[in-house]
């Protein structure tokens, strides 16, 4: 059983990992595999109730009920599936990055607009400091995650995998915008 399993309902093609049965012939560790979304044995017991609604099918709970593959299905080297996994590591916490950077930004522009148009006690919000200066902390804290997201890119872009300055983007990146959106919402009313 697996859990968490984005995109699960309605994928059209699966990678999965999984350990082939003990062969002497065979290196030790887990393989990758490549099937149709339909292949018998894949079963998906439920769509998991959960914050992350940036997938349209959500997170699912998988299980794979006498799941057999064919030689044909194998995705690279036997005993290979971590090394492959790590090379997608660093882009993949990136993209995450990326990600959450679009939506607190339009967080961000969201409640500029607002305070631009709100008024309260003869100005507008924003010319209150109280919420300038949160405007100002999100401005400041959107340029340090761009930055350290454009600096990680750029190391792998470079040659470097990444995995350091990846983990710290990833680390950095969703602490600081969660703090944004946290502004966001207090601008907006939701103190």
């Amino acid at each position: 059983r697996k859990w968490l399993i984005t995109g699960a309902r309605g994928a059209k093609t699966w990678i999965i990992m999984a350990n082939l049965e003990a062969n002497d012939h065979l290196p030790e560790g887990p393989t990758l595999f490549l099937c149709d979304g339909e292949t018998e044995g894949i079963v998906i017991e439920r769509i998991m109730n959960t914050m992350d609604r940036n997938y349209a099918e959500g997170h699912a709970v998988v299980r794979f009920d006498n799941l057999t593959l064919p030689r044909e299905a194998l995705l690279g080297e036997t005993g290979q599936a971590f090394r492959y996994a790590q090379l997608r590591l660093a882009p993949a916490r990136l993209t995450h990055c990326m990600r959450w950077l679009g939506a607190a930004s339009r967080a961000q522009d969201i409640a500029v607009d607002y305070a631009r148009t709100r008024t309260s006690f003869g100005k507008t919000i924003g010319e209150h400091q109280g919420v300038s200066f949160m405007l100002a902390d999100n401005e400041i804290a959107l340029h340090q995650c761009r930055l350290t997201i454009w600096h990680a890119c750029w190391m792998m872009d470079n040659g470097a995998k990444g995995r350091h300055e990846s983990s710290m983007a990833k680390s950095f990146v969703s602490e600081e915008l969660f703090k944004v959106t946290d502004r966001c919402v207090q601008v907006l009313g939701g103190i």
